[in-house]
């Protein structure tokens, strides 16, 4: 616990889940159903206990049909010491997008340009898909535990989360620079051109994105007019 301008009084350290409220966790993403004990025996030591990496992992093996539903209960499909457990949080996301279509996998990159928050309006524009697709490919990474509806509302548009900002991060470093650079422009100029966006002030937002779009041509050694118009 710290002040401002003060020392450090206590500081606490943050342990993984135990044993049952991992398996607590995993019982929850999966409907509260019966989990395999060979599972659950596992996931503590793969894990560390850290909750989003027992809720990708299993996330994952659920989407790559290694642990299906049964009418007593859920049940693995291979040995459970043939799952594979990627070293980190990072690893096992970017696993997670590189086993998605394209389609709903461009859905999320360019989702990732936007924000932690971001909206089917312009989601449609940026990807090159129609809208029916959007809505499709967005309703898929609702079950997939990738991003949800927040709640929230511009207009009668609903505005998507991503489940955690983790998830952004691997979607958006997928991205080459000159695709990050392509699509923070495009979408600046989709707000300039009066796309609603929500933002109490859209000009810093559009301001943002060309200033993004800018530094990423800059990087590739792009110093041509369209860089310096970005610039102006």
């Amino acid at each position: 616990l710290v002040s401002v301008g003060g020392w450090v009084a206590d500081a606490i350290r943050l342990r993984g889940l135990n044993p049952e409220a991992t398996a607590e966790l995993a019982a929850h993403v999966l409907g509260g159903d019966r989990i395999p004990t060979e599972l659950l025996d596992r996931l503590p030591a793969s894990t560390g206990g850290n909750p989003l990496l027992v809720r990708e992992l299993v996330g994952m093996l659920v989407h790559d049909g290694a642990l299906v539903a049964h009418p007593g209960g859920w049940q693995l499909t291979i040995d459970a010491e043939a799952i594979a457990v990627p070293p980190t949080i990072q690893a096992l996301l970017a696993s997670r997008l590189e086993r998605m279509n394209s389609g709903d996998r461009r859905v999320l990159e360019v989702a990732s340009v936007i924000g932690t928050d971001f909206f089917p309006g312009p989601l449609s524009t940026l990807a090159g898909l129609t809208a029916s697709a959007v809505r499709a490919a967005l309703d898929r990474l609702r079950r997939h535990e990738l991003a949800a509806p927040s709640g929230a509302y511009l207009g009668d548009e609903p505005i998507w989360r991503f489940h955690h900002v983790l998830i952004r991060d691997v979607g958006y470093r997928r991205l080459l620079k000159s695709d990050r650079a392509q699509l923070h422009e495009r979408f600046a100029d989709w707000v300039d051109a009066g796309g609603r966006t929500g933002a109490v002030d859209p000009e810093q937002l559009t301001a943002r994105h060309t200033e993004a779009a800018h530094g990423y041509r800059r990087d590739l050694g792009l110093h041509d007019e369209s860089t310096a118009a970005l610039a102006l």
